[in-house]
């Protein structure tokens, strides 16, 4: 089994808003996040996800900056933090782009714009379901770095460079066992 992280950007996605409120709600949603296609052959259901949430300034729509920083209050945050803020497990073999997956009131609340115009059927995707919702005490990144040392000759530090935006990224087995060791010290 393989662990994978993905970034989730304030600007483009309320992933702490969505998870709070949403995924809360409905804690068997399928969501569904792009890979690599130099990982076609190494992802499989069961492997496990970390769902990263880029330290960013909120979205540049007034309107959600508003919703989104009232959001912050009513969980106690008042800074903006970035580290993982849920884990999730992958359901589905990586299947080709053919047409958006979903357009429906959730996108609409918590997402900026819309990305999948820009696929195309040379993209692939996966769906995965949150099994750990950390949007209340994430596993903030200052955390990891002292831990994992500030090396970017890791995929977390390429990932931490790269801003890779949707797509996954697969993790080494030691970045993987760090993040897991760290996690199970803290309450989700």
């Amino acid at each position: 089994m393989n662990s994978w992280i993905v970034q989730a950007n304030p600007q483009k996605w309320l992933i702490d808003w969505f998870l709070d409120e949403y995924i809360k709600a409905n804690p068997n949603h399928e969501d569904w996040w792009l890979i690599e296609k130099q990982y076609l052959k190494d992802i499989s259901p069961g492997d496990c996800v970390y769902v990263w949430k880029a330290k960013s300034e909120p979205p540049h729509n007034k309107d959600k900056a508003k919703d989104y920083f009232l959001r912050l209050k009513s969980i106690a945050r008042t800074r903006l933090v970035a580290g993982i803020f849920a884990i999730g497990e992958i359901r589905t073999f990586p299947k080709p782009w053919r047409a958006p997956l979903w357009n429906d009131e959730r996108f609409r609340k918590y997402r900026i714009g819309c990305p999948w115009k820009k696929l195309t059927p040379e993209d692939y995707w996966v769906l995965c379901t949150y099994t750990e919702n950390r949007a209340r005490n994430p596993l903030l990144q200052e955390t990891i770095w002292e831990k994992l040392g500030q090396s970017t000759k890791t995929d977390l530090g390429r990932f931490k460079n790269g801003r890779r935006g949707r797509k996954l990224v697969k993790l080494e087995s030691g970045e993987a066992d760090v993040i897991n060791s760290l996690l199970a010290n803290r309450k989700p």
